[in-house]
């Protein structure tokens, strides 16, 4: 039987991730910190927190979009990333 590896250092180095345009600036997500699961747990999940954290951007760049913008881009880059993990077992 041979010996399974996960080399995660060339899964990122070789996903494209997800790019996101807000406001004119490109971002570009290539994992999900683990904040992100925990703040949309909560009791009381903060959509804007989350996609602040993806971002890695602060939450007054987020100010002016709402709720539809902000399930979009989770909704994009939790299927998108995850999908291209599984795909790449």
């Amino acid at each position: 039987m041979s010996k399974k590896v996960l080399n995660i250092d060339e899964f990122l180095r070789e996903s494209d991730g997800v790019d996101i345009i807000l406001g004119g600036k490109t971002y570009t997500v290539k994992d999900i910190p683990t904040d992100v699961q925990g703040i949309l747990n909560s009791d009381e999940p903060d959509m804007r927190r989350a996609v602040a954290v993806m971002l890695g951007e602060d939450e007054k760049a987020l100010e002016n979009y709402g709720i539809v913008v902000l399930s979009k881009i989770i909704k994009m880059v939790h299927e998108n990333l995850l999908e291209d993990a599984v795909s790449q077992k």
